[in-house]
């Protein structure tokens, strides 16, 4: 059996070595190249969701989907969603892709937050909506508890009870 193939012929190649070398080639292709590009690469989603009882849920996202929220039927929330500041004074598109009532056009503010409300509908199950910015997107879900049927809840972010 032949030894592997190593890129320095005088050092023992393992496979430790090998994949060591694939991930710095990795990284070096597809690293950001500027300061600027790495800085708003950094910044993750966070959408911060307050209920009319005081309570709230803050949370941040490494990709585009939110994990779902639990909420009554046809309950109100405020949301803050804060973006990369490269977004800031864009439209912000938002859709209810399974009903409920959201705000539908926010312009992003100067500090990369956008405002939104969002009225759940009243029939339990999964409610999302789909938010949009210069090519970018973001879907927000909500699940409304079945309190008829409990055991058909999936596990949810929960709200913080207020400290009032």
């Amino acid at each position: 059996m032949k030894p592997p193939i190593c890129v320095y012929p005088a050092v023992r190649c393992t496979v430790l070595h090998r994949l060591s070398v694939w991930a710095g080639v990795y990284f070096l292709l597809f690293a950001p190249f500027s300061a600027e590009a790495g800085a708003q690469a950094s910044v993750r989603p966070a959408l911060t969701i307050s209920f009319a009882d005081g309570g709230s849920v803050t949370f941040r996202t490494d990709r585009d989907l939110f994990h779902p929220v639990g909420v009554f039927p046809g309950e109100t929330t405020s949301m803050q969603l804060v973006v990369p500041k490269n977004l800031a004074n864009t439209h912000l598109s938002i859709g209810a892709l399974d009903g409920g009532a959201v705000t539908e056009d926010v312009i992003i503010g100067a500090d990369g937050t956008a405002s939104i409300t969002f009225q759940a509908g009243t029939q339990p199950g999964l409610y999302r909506l789909l938010a949009s910015a210069v090519g970018k997107t973001a879907m927000l879900q909500f699940w409304v508890f079945d309190a008829a049927n409990p055991e058909s809840n999936p596990p949810v972010v929960v709200r913080t009870p207020s400290a009032n």
